[in-house]
Order: structure tokens, then C-alpha cells, then sequence
């Protein structure tokens, strides 16, 4: 069996790992998505600053809950499936996963006040979900990542005890096998971040609200890459040789069957940030609202496992010792302030929303070095500032309220831009949704969303040294029920 400096190999298909696209630095800010808390909201194209009235506006726009005038416990599940169609080498490859979770629960008392109002809120919602997966294979006719893991064992010339000479030896490790194997990959990502709120708001003058939330922020993240690449066709069954010229022993590995790959990172998120809200009823008609949310600065602690095996026609294998190798790191990073606006009009049956939000991502940043070595803060950070831009997402709504039924229906948008400069107009994320709600006995009321999202995710993986184009869709069902006292 071949064990020779099998742990740098795994140290460096841990690292091709952890900078491709899935797990770079800089991305790190965009990984997850954010689908909303509540039904209502995201059946109207998660539109929220001026139309959430019930607990979720303790994480939309606190302000709002000075229009709630009695006590109130929501709580809310949410069904999401993921699909991905993964373009590699032009074979499509199509996977799926679903996750069903608690997505809020929180409670709402007003204190009862002479004059306009007093309004507090406590509880948790799941603002982000990691939950992808992706698989992708297809016959590389143009790369190996064989040759670059000896590459980089052995990339001078080394001294190695031969024990059948007894003597030391100087060796230089050497390999033909450079492209044309099957390559196979599969990507699952799981977690979500969620953050517990506790709220408050007042009625400063007739008709201005204004409202604060201090949210406590943790979650979860694991990220498992399992990597298989193989000789199918059987091109690389040559013995093992060797040469010396100048004194120095050519060893030429050519003999391959596959190599397997699986490696793990498991991240742990905490933050705490705060979220100020304003809301103007101009009449009975109109609301106009503002949000300012202060940065999340996130300690990140990670953990990750490498587990590697090269298989050889002889029936041989190699691995690394210890199996698995692991470590662990911690680090900071910071998101940029987000600011936004919106508007809302109810006229007869009818209600039209609209919100905006502007992030610059530019200003995101890390506070310390990142986990990959040589990645310092500063490096990473000038190309955020180089790469990333100024988005403004854009979400809109309307509802309509069925006469005599207590029953309301409706519909949204929302266009999510890519934080990248240079991003296609297919990364963009778009949505739509529709919802419905039903009061029961006036007490309870039962809102249901569901949200239908597309966008297409490119990525370079240095394993595979081929860009991939996936085809993302999203899924997700919303349930709440809120019940006032």
C-alpha cells in the first residue's frame, strides 16, 4: 500500500475546496437566502415595511407595532423545496431537497396608555435558510485534479529513505495523468440563521410611530463536498516507473483507478444588531415607512473534516493518517448597513404595496483575517470593494378583501439583484407569489403564502476546472396563524 505524503494532498483538496465559489471569502455575505417571515408579507411579494401588523413587524418595520391594539401569539411553518439543474461539461444533471421548519413564533402585548400607544413584542423567526444541493458529472476531457495534488506534494526535488537500497534517496514525483476522467460531484449545504427579538414601539405624535428591535443572531451552517474521479475508460493502467538522471530519481506515478473525496465545514454564526422603523399614517388611505438596520457583525467559528482515499489498479490504495484530517478556525465579518423604504395605499377592497431596500455590499468587510492562510483581511477586503456593488431590491403587492367571506387574496414581485458588478442578468433573483387568509371567529386568523423563485448560479470549481451553470428553482409554502387576545 502507498501512503507517502498523502496528508499535504488532503490539505490541498480541503483548500481547492474551501476557495471555490461555494465556499469563497467574499461570498460569504450572499450565501443563504432570504424568503420572509410571514405569509401575508410574502404572498405580496414580501412587502412589509408598511403592511405588517402583527408580530413579524418586530423583524420588518418595528414602528408598525404601535398599530397593534391587542395582545397577540404567532406563529408560523414553512415547506421549501430546492431544485438544481446543473449544466457540467453539457450534461445536465437535476437535484432536489426539501426542509420543513418552524419559521416564527413571538408574542405582542400593547400597554394600555390615555393616549396613542405603547406596544412591546418578544420571539424568534428563521430570516435565512442555507439549504441547497447540487450534483454535477460528466466525462472531463480537459483536467485531472490528479496531477496538481502531486504537483503540489512534490513540487521540488525531496530526499526519501529507500529502504530497498538502505540509503537515502533524492526523488522527484512525476505524472503523465493530466486530463480525461469521469468526474462526479455533490454539494449539500444545510442550516439557517435565525435571530430573537425583543421589540418595542410608540405613537410619538398622532399618527408617527416609531419602533426598535434588538436582535440577538445565531445559526448554523454544514457544508459536505463529496468528490469522485475515476479512470473509466481505463486509459491509465501503466505500471509504475521510475528514471535517474543527474543522480535524481523520476518517479512517475501512472497507474490510476479513482480518486474519493469527502470534505466537511461546519460554521457557527452570532451577531447582534439593531433595527429602528418609522411609519406616517397620512390618512386612512396611505402609510409611508423607513428602516434603518445597523451592521451584523458575525463571529464565525468553523470546523472542518477532510476524508480522502486514491484507489490504483493493483488493488492498492493510499490515504491520509490520520483519516480524516481536521482543524478548526474562527474569524469576523461585517454587513453593511441596509435602508428601506415603503409605501401603501388602501382604497374600497383594495391594498397596494411597495418597498425598497438598498444595500452597498461594497462595504462589507472582514474584521480579521480570513481562515484561508495568506488570505489577510486587507487582501480580501480590497477585492470586495473591487467586486461587489450597490443593489436595490424592489418588492410589490397588492391584496383584495372578498366581501362577506373574511377572506382576502393575494399577489407580489420581487427582483433580488446579484451583489457582483459584473454579475449576468439571469443571476438576478426573481419571485412571485400568491396568498390567501381567512379569519376565523375573530380571534384567529390563518394566512397562507407561496413564493415561486428563479435565478442561475455560475460557478469555477477548481476540482473540475470547468465553470457550471445551475439553474436554480424555489419553492416555498408559508403558513401563519395569529391569534389576538
Amino acid at each position: 500500500m502507498r501512503y507517502i505524503g498523502f496528508i499535504i494532498p488532503t490539505l490541498l483538496i480541503l483548500l481547492n475546496f474551501m476557495i471555490s465559489p461555494a465556499f469563497s471569502q467574499e461570498e460569504i455575505f450572499y450565501m443563504g437566502n432570504e424568503y420572509g417571515i410571514n405569509a401575508r408579507a410574502m404572498g405580496m411579494g414580501n412587502t412589509r415595511i408598511c403592511t405588517a401588523e402583527d408580530f413579524s413587524a418586530a423583524f420588518s418595520n418595528p414602528a408598525a407595532l404601535g398599530m397593534v391594539r391587542r395582545m397577540e401569539l404567532q406563529g408560523s411553518f414553512s415547506h421549501l423545496k430546492i431544485q438544481d439543474q446543473a449544466l457540467f461539461l453539457g450534461k445536465a444533471t437535476t437535484d432536489s431537497k426539501n426542509s420543513t421548519k418552524l419559521n416564527t413564533l413571538g408574542f405582542v402585548f400593547p400597554v394600555p396608555t390615555y393616549r396613542g400607544s405603547l406596544v412591546f413584542s418578544i420571539g424568534f423567526a428563521r430570516l435565512r435558510d442555507y439549504e441547497s444541493s447540487l450534483k454535477m458529472q460528466a466525462f472531463n476531457p480537459q483536467h485531472s485534479s490528479y496531477r496538481p495534488i502531486l504537483d503540489e506534494i512534490y513540487p521540488d526535488i525531496y530526499t526519501y529513505y529507500d529502504s530497498t537500497l538502505q540509503d537515502y534517496v533524492d526523488y522527484f514525483i512525476d505524472t503523465t495523468i493530466d486530463d480525461s476522467v469521469f468526474q462526479k460531484e455533490t454539494l449539500i449545504s444545510s442550516g439557517g440563521l435565525k435571530a430573537w427579538t425583543v421589540s418595542g414601539a410608540l405613537e410619538v405624535q398622532k399618527d408617527i410611530f416609531l419602533g426598535a428591535s434588538i436582535n440577538v443572531w445565531s445559526g448554523s451552517e454544514e457544508h459536505t463536498l463529496t468528490f469522485v474521479e475515476e479512470d473509466q475508460n481505463e486509459y491509465y493502467q501503466a505500471a509504475d516507473t521510475s528514471i535517474t538522471e543527474d543522480g535524481i530519481v523520476i518517479y512517475d506515478y501512472n497507474d490510476f483507478k479513482s480518486l474519493e473525496s469527502m470534505q466537511k465545514i461546519n460554521s457557527e454564526f452570532n451577531a447582534i444588531n439593531l433595527k429602528i422603523g418609522l411609519l406616517y399614517r397620512m390618512n386612512q388611505f396611505m402609510k409611508l415607512g423607513l428602516t434603518v438596520e445597523s451592521p451584523k457583525t458575525f463571529t464565525i467559528k468553523e470546523k472542518w473534516e477532510d476524508e480522502s482515499t486514491v484507489n490504483f489498479d493493483d488493488g492498492s490504495y493510499a490515504e491520509p493518517s490520520p483519516n480524516p484530517y481536521s482543524g478548526e478556525s474562527e474569524y469576523k465579518i461585517q454587513e453593511p448597513y441596509i435602508f428601506g423604504f415603503g409605501a401603501s395605499a388602501s382604497l374600497l377592497n383594495f391594498t397596494l404595496a411597495g418597498d425598497v431596500e438598498l444595500v452597498d455590499w461594497s462595504q462589507a468587510k472582514f474584521l480579521t483575517d480570513s481562515p484561508i492562510y495568506g488570505e489577510t483581511k486587507d487582501r480580501v477586503n480590497t477585492r470586495i470593494k473591487e467586486n461587489f456593488t450597490t443593489v436595490t431590491n424592489v418588492h410589490l403587492g397588492g391584496e383584495f378583501s372578498i366581501p362577506f367571506l373574511n377572506t382576502k387574496i393575494r399577489a407580489g414581485y420581487a427582483n433580488r439583484p446579484s451583489i457582483f458588478k459584473d454579475a449576468r442578468d439571469d443571476e438576478h433573483k426573481k419571485y412571485l407569489s400568491l396568498g390567501a387568509s381567512l379569519l376565523l371567529d375573530k380571534q384567529m386568523m390563518l394566512d397562507f403564502g407561496w413564493s415561486h423563485g428563479w435565478w442561475t448560479d455560475y460557478s469555477f470549481d477548481s476540482l473540475t476546472n470547468v465553470e457550471a451553470k445551475e439553474q436554480k428553482e424555489v419553492n416555498r409554502l408559508l403558513a401563519t396563524c395569529s391569534i389576538r387576545f
